[in-house]
């Protein structure tokens, strides 16, 4: 898949995501069964914590070698970004 592709399909599950009543209630199998509805296969689905200050529970998908972390807590502001687009930012940031 193309760069744009997977991030439209990062985008469309955050968006199915904030339909759910709680951040909470997403779950490893709920997104597998969500990419099986639009006949992908992830390289990965697992669920861990990140955050270099204060630790969040978050679902981690990985489509293509690339990432989007989905928080399991509701955090004001908080939005999707894929780990390919933020090394993009970094690199431009660093020039």
């Amino acid at each position: 898949m193309k760069q744009h592709e997977i991030e439209s399909v990062f985008l469309s599950l955050w968006q199915r995501t904030l339909n759910l009543p709680s951040l909470s209630e997403l779950t490893v199998e709920l997104i597998t069964s969500w990419l099986e509805q639009k006949h992908l296969t992830a390289t990965s689905v697992e669920e861990t914590e990140v955050g270099a200050f204060e630790k969040i529970k978050c679902i981690i998908l990985t489509l293509d070698n690339q990432k989007a972390c989905f928080p399991k807590v509701s955090t004001t502001g908080i939005q999707i970004i894929s780990a390919t687009l933020m090394d993009e930012w970094r690199e431009v940031a660093n020039c």
